[in-house]
């Protein structure tokens, strides 16, 4: 016989509500290999951006209580969102790997790159970023944080990133998005042993703290580089 499963109730004896089929089944069908791959077209990648956006923001909204917390007969199963919480988390990952394609990079750099800009002079560029929106995915492309994302060689998107992007890129970023540190390393694109080497600087780089043995990126670098070179 099939076991019985046991309902679990919330904190007042309540038992838990189910999330909606509806909602579920959105989210597998945005899981879906058919639906997210590096073929997409542009604006196929921001729809599907959209619909992560929604289906995200409606778990968040009820798990910080944005309009309030829910009725006792009404509140849904904390264990549950968690492991949605996850999937989330796993389907970012995913559409920060799509948004790479050469088309949807090519994309978003002709939508955004200012009227008197040329694309020809590239550079590479340390740059510490913004950890409450660097991850947005969103429906509509406003150059941030889509553009730095692709740009971006190695590093942890909630501090700093090496980036390989168009000369005018970090000025445009830093007048009209965010303001953060960010050191120019000349027009070179790194091999993959020195994206190795600036990975590890990234984690030792300090630039909001001037008195850091850090603070300087290029004692970041050097001192990756010698670490690498003893093991």
């Amino acid at each position: 016989m099939p076991k019985t499963m046991m309902m679990r109730l919330n904190n007042l004896g309540y038992p838990y509500i189910p999330v909606p089929d509806e909602y579920l089944a959105e989210l597998s069908a945005l899981e879906d290999p058919g639906t997210l791959h590096d073929s997409l077209t542009y604006d196929e990648y921001l729809r599907a951006c959209g619909v992560y956006e929604s289906l995200y923001g409606w778990l968040e909204s009820y798990c910080y209580e944005l309009y309030g917390p829910a009725p006792a007969d009404q509140e849904f199963d904390p264990e549950h969102l968690a492991r949605l919480f996850d999937r989330f988390k796993v389907l970012a990952k995913r559409f920060y790997a799509v948004e790479k394609a050469p088309q949807i990079v090519a994309a978003s750099l002709a939508r955004n790159a200012p009227a008197d800009a040329s694309n020809d002079s590239w550079a590479l560029y340390a740059m510490a970023t913004d950890p409450v929106s660097i991850g947005a995915l969103a429906e509509v492309d406003d150059g941030y944080p889509l553009l730095l994302r692709s740009f971006a060689l190695a590093g942890e998107l909630d501090t700093a990133l090496l980036v390989y992007a168009p000369t005018w890129f970090p000025q445009w970023l830093h007048d009209a998005y965010v303001r953060h540190p960010y050191v120019c390393l000349g027009s070179h694109r790194p091999t993959a042993d020195e994206i190795r080497d600036h990975a590890a600087a990234l984690r030792l780089w300090r630039p909001d703290l001037p008195s850091h043995v850090f603070h300087e990126y290029g004692r970041a670098l050097k001192t990756a580089q010698k670490t690498w070179q003893r093991s």
